[in-house]
């Protein structure tokens, strides 16, 4: 058995695929998310990851990339 990610970095890519995977009334419906990348937030990225088994998608996983400076406190 083969799984392969493919990743978007736009919803509207994948929001087909992505709508019928997710239930009904799903919070991470495309309309949901398209509103995130629209707000367009400083140094956040997204990252739609598809997860397929043979031709057969399997999961999903949305993730958001955000930059940040830390040191430590001794």
């Amino acid at each position: 058995m083969k799984i392969t990610l493919t990743i978007e970095n736009k919803i509207s890519a994948c929001s087909d695929l992505w709508d019928q995977f997710l239930p009904a009334g799903h919070h991470l419906k495309s309309r949901h998310l398209q509103a995130f990348e629209n707000a367009a937030i400083d140094q956040v990225q997204t990252f739609y990851l598809q997860v397929m088994l043979k031709d057969k998608l399997i999961g999903l996983v949305y993730l958001q990339q955000y930059p940040f400076n830390h040191r430590l406190i001794k």
